[in-house]
């Protein structure tokens, strides 16, 4: 039990730094555009929210959850949870501006902590997950996990 409890917290820091990472990416990448280049939050944002999940991919799952296999089914999950979790955070910041006036950048930071707790867990049980697969890809995914 100590161990299991020892390793899904060791999942969550290398989760955590990834997403940290890839955050402070994101954040570098939106500052950039809505202060240097003068574009719009609107988009510098989700501009921001594309290049961040795009290395968050790739580093969960070298890094935090050490999968193989299954990757048309993983990256098809991860690009549904990555659009939710990015329209969810988008549609937060844009309300939390636009009727708190609060500052998007404090917004962007308060909103990313708040969903981070839900993206890890559907990541870990259903993305990068142990993958059951119906219908004609199964034999293909299938074969991968052999």
């Amino acid at each position: 039990m100590k161990e299991r409890i020892f390793k899904k917290a060791v999942k969550f820091v290398n989760f955590s730094f990834v997403g940290t990472t890839t955050f402070a990416m994101q954040l570098f990448l939106t500052v950039l555009l809505t202060e240097v280049v003068l574009m719009t939050y609107y988009f510098s944002h989700a501009i921001g929210l594309a290049v961040a999940w795009s290395l968050n991919f790739i580093f969960n799952l070298k890094y935090t959850f050490h999968v193989r296999g299954n990757m048309p089914v993983r990256m098809e999950r991860f690009v549904l949870v990555a659009v939710a979790s990015s329209l969810f955070n988008w549609i937060f910041v844009v309300a939390s501006v636009e009727f708190f006036s609060m500052h998007y950048f404090i917004s962007i930071i308060i909103v990313s902590i708040m969903l981070s707790a839900v993206i890890f867990a559907t990541e870990e049980l259903w993305v990068f997950g142990r993958t059951r697969v119906r219908g004609p890809v199964a034999h293909a995914v299938q074969d991968d996990e052999k």
